[in-house]
């Protein structure tokens, strides 16, 4: 009898941890809900690695902390799958304007972010021309559920 009691209270425990971790895998505080998001950046037909590519929101009517602008590294073959809040979550849905600078370093180099060890990169085959989301044309939209953009194939 004993036995059949020790086993129900474990069982019962058991079971009240896992409500309590499927109940504890909401958002935290302030985060939006993200989308994955892939795509791929060429140049003249050509892929562009290292990219540093960034989602500015059409809507940018908030301000601050409150606004997510995901952003993604181009790998070798040029592609990229943006992050919000943590590595290839995505973005969340909406309409975006993009911007991209191109960098042309390899992302098996590392990030994009500058070292001060390690010497610029020698050739921006992008020339800086499309930083300026509000200026050059470039947008994407995101949709609830998993999203591939068009490639940016720029010219």
């Amino acid at each position: 009898m004993r036995r059949r009691r020790r086993l129900a209270v474990a069982s019962l425990i058991v079971s009240l941890a896992a409500l309590v971790t499927a109940c504890n895998s909401e958002r935290p505080a302030g985060q939006v809900a993200v989308y994955p998001v892939k795509g791929q950046v060429l140049f003249g037909g050509k892929p562009v690695a290292g990219a540093l590519v960034t989602f500015h929101p059409v809507d940018e009517s908030k301000t601050g902390a409150a606004v997510v602008r995901p952003t993604g590294q181009t790998d070798d073959d040029g592609r990229f799958e943006l992050m919000s809040y943590t590595r290839g979550d995505g973005a969340p849905a909406g309409s975006y304007l993009v911007s991209i600078a191109g960098l042309a370093r390899p992302s098996s180099e590392g990030s994009v972010l500058p070292d001060p060890k390690r010497p610029p990169p020698k050739t921006d085959v992008l020339k800086g021309r499309f930083l300026d989301h509000k200026k050059n044309n470039l947008k994407a939209e995101v949709k609830e559920g998993e999203n591939v953009v068009p490639a940016f194939d720029l010219k």
